[in-house]
């Protein structure tokens, strides 16, 4: 072939090549520049999405908000608080509508907008029947608003969180299906990539690296885009599987045995274990909500404090009263060390107080396996401030893992959550509230040799605090003041329902000094029976009786129509049993040892007042002397009840233990005995859990402590 057509043969060639390396290289720029469109869309579709599951939160949270407001307008008294709260009830609707219009303006397919339309008509009935609920709270009809908020409020709202559940369900749906669109994209992506970068190879290596490496830049941008939204939601998406495993477990018990519980095939005992378990997981589930509700108010700055005067020493026996039966039941020790002499009481918020240090203990008490827990308190004077140290044997912190506890949803690691369970906010919390309450929460720990946690507050007091040492404690715990009132001379009849007979002497003492009849029920069954036949102006209902306790007593009788006042009278005097108390339809919530003015104030409250009445001086050496002798009496029977838990001891008869230590920690404390009921709890507990050589061991603690008692009484008399 000619030189001219071998060249004009090569030129064509080149330029085939040369046209063809264009095309090539045009080709390889289309799809890039469709491959990055197309994973900018996907993003965008996203993020879009991601933030329609922020909307359905915080229409969820506002709906869940709209009906705490609900009860919380129902169960304070003073009209001013409640406008603020009705108030916060409109800003929660506020939030909502925001949220869902702003939801159904970006909503654009049609699986979401079906169950959009199933779940509108329970938003508009809900609102409807929140509104109701708030006429009825403002024209003070509690009882129907209480209803209300049981029959109607709450199970609309139920269905509004199915649904938007299932609208997150579809969210996340749509989320992995544009996630698995995108990857399959990116692999078709490659594979044109390089079947044409192989071709461009051939005809030019040069232009063939520089369109690689664009690639690779373009490839590794978006990469990097998807690494940076992963983790921007990886710490929600933790939290929220966590939130959702945490919330769905006790939900799950709670349905689950509610349902049983009806069946007709169950013995009484039977249905007994399930109630205990419902109310043990709507407990734990009620924890979980209040948890995040109080990281909520301290973020936001709407948490208030209550600061008032407070007994270290009476915090740190109810602390203890509450976690002893937690280690018993896990074979650990519990200790309360008060480090003499300490404040007799200091200005704080004693509800927050005992929230961070019953969440330390239980915390120490979880993550112990051996050993046991000790809450050492301390009393700095230079600094004038008091010290809370709870130490532990458990498994212990690593340098890193110390700097993160404290961080909310936050726990040492994934296997710690696994393993032991909870949502990472209890420690976050507790720090937040110390530095509330003006102090701080420290920690120190060796992995596998355990933690202490450090809880240090200010005392509030400024100049000389008044300091009590280990033999003043018990009379400074027990004591309460009689304030120069009158005691109104009332009429009517009072039920009380108290199966313990020194406790009906000691109420109908006080009781008789007003002039009202008196009649006594031995346990909830009976003062089911005996208030379904007569309509008393009051009923005094102890919590933990025989047969049908307290609470199941009241509730009984709310169901059953009963309208007239019921108040509790017990010595359970937590802040849960409280609530206990309220939502089963107490009116009131009084605890024992009687604070003699608080018991005189709620009779006058409940009670219709005669014209008559007895001054102090008249009616106090009347009580002081009946309280005496029923006083000597209990003394008196003590031998004989050590006595009998001695013998029910050597004979293995543990109801007899149970029915005595309940007697006694019914009334010692009544009396001015705060050791020999805090040892009998404790023997209650044990012999419940079948700890037998916890039981000999408190069984003679309380022998000695008896002695004490008895002791201590013939001094007295002597002198």
């Amino acid at each position: 072939m000619p030189n001219n057509e071998k060249n004009r043969s090569s030129t064509i060639v080149i330029l085939i090549g040369f046209a063809a390396m264009l095309t090539l290289i045009s080709v390889l720029i289309i799809i890039t520049y469709y491959s990055i469109a197309s994973n900018s869309s996907s993003l965008n579709k996203i993020v879009t999405e991601q933030q329609h599951i922020s909307d359905i939160y915080t229409m969820r949270d506002a709906a869940q908000a709209r009906a705490l407001k609900l009860y919380r307008m129902m169960t304070v008294s003073d009209y001013f608080t409640q406008d603020d709260i009705y108030l916060q009830f409109k800003n929660e609707a506020g939030r909502f509508v925001q949220a869902k219009d702003h939801l159904l303006a970006t909503m654009d397919t049609a699986s979401t907008r079906k169950i959009w339309d199933s779940i509108n008509p329970y938003l508009i009935q809900g609102s409807e029947v929140q509104n109701e609920t708030v006429e009825l709270i403002h024209e003070e009809k509690y009882d129907a608003a209480s209803k209300t908020i049981l029959n109607r409020v709450i199970p609309i709202q139920d269905k509004v969180a199915s649904g938007l559940y299932k609208l997150l369900e579809t969210q996340h749906t749509n989320i992995k299906n544009d996630l698995k669109s995108a990857q399959e994209k990116n692999n078709l992506f490659y594979l044109y990539l390089f079947s044409l970068g192989t071709a461009v190879l051939l005809l030019g290596l040069f232009i063939t690296y520089y369109v690689y490496r664009y690639n690779i830049n373009t490839e590794n941008a978006l990469i990097q885009e998807q690494q940076t939204a992963e983790k921007a939601n990886q710490a929600k998406s933790a939290f929220l599987a966590n939130m959702s495993h945490e919330i769905r477990t006790p939900l799950t018990a709670i349905i689950g045995f509610s349902e049983q519980i009806s069946n007709s095939n169950l013995n009484h005992n039977d249905q007994e274990k399930l109630k205990q378990t419902i109310v043990r997981n709507s407990k734990h589930l009620q924890q979980l909500i209040n948890d995040i509700l109080d990281l909520s108010k301290i973020e936001s700055g709407q948490l208030e404090l209550e600061m008032t005067a407070t007994s270290p020493c009476a915090i740190n026996m109810e602390v203890e009263s509450i976690i002893s039966s937690r280690a018993v039941e896990k074979d650990l020790f519990f200790k309360v060390n008060n480090i003499y002499p300490l404040p007799s009481s200091i200005i704080t918020d004693s509800v927050r107080l005992k929230q961070i240090l019953l969440n330390l203990c239980s915390n120490a008490i979880k993550f112990s396996s051996k050993g046991g827990v000790t809450l050492d308190t301390h009393y700095d004077s230079e600094k004038n401030i008091i010290s809370f140290s709870v130490s532990d044997t458990g498994i212990g912190l690593t340098t890193e893992e110390q700097k993160n506890i404290f961080k909310p949803f936050t726990q040492a690691d994934i296997s710690t959550s696994r393993k032991f369970g909870g949502t990472g906010l209890g420690l976050s919390i507790s720090q937040l509230l110390a530095n509330e309450l003006g102090g701080s929460l420290t920690c120190s720990s060796t992995k596998d040799h355990g933690s202490q946690f450090i809880l240090t507050i200010p005392t509030g007091i400024d100049g000389k605090i008044k300091m009590i040492t280990e033999s003043e404690v018990h009379s400074t715990i027990s004591e309460h003041s009689l304030d120069k009132m009158s005691v109104k001379q009332l009429q009517g009849t009072i039920l009380v329902a108290e199966d313990i007979k020194d406790n009906q002497d000691l109420i109908s003492l006080y009781i008789s000094q007003t002039g009202v009849n008196i009649e006594f029920a031995n346990n909830g069954e009976e003062a089911i029976q005996m208030a379904s036949s007569k309509a008393y102006d009051l009923i005094l209902m102890d919590m933990q009786m025989p047969k049908v306790d307290g609470i199941e007593a009241i509730s009984t009788l709310r169901k059953n129509g009963y309208t007239r006042p019921i108040v509790s009278l017990t010595a359970n005097a937590l802040a849960a049993d409280r609530e206990k108390c309220l939502l089963a339809g107490a009116n009131q919530f009084l605890s024992k040892p009687i604070n003699v003015d608080e018991f005189y104030a709620m009779l006058n409250t409940y009670l219709k007042e005669k014209q008559q009445v007895l001054t102090q001086s008249e009616y106090e050496p009347y009580v002081t002397a009946g309280i005496l002798r029923l006083k000597n009496k209990f003394i008196e029977e003590l031998p004989d009840k050590i006595s009998k838990i001695n013998t029910a001891l050597s004979n293995q008869a543990w109801q007899d233990i149970d029915q005595v230590s309940h007697f006694l920690k019914g009334v010692a404390d009544t009396f001015g005995f705060p050791e020999v009921t805090e040892i009998s709890k404790k023997l209650n507990i044990a012999v419940r859990a079948h700890d037998i050589e916890n039981v000999a061991k408190l069984v003679k603690e309380l022998s000695h402590a008896a002695e004490n008692v008895i002791s201590s009484a013939k001094k007295l008399n002597q002198n």
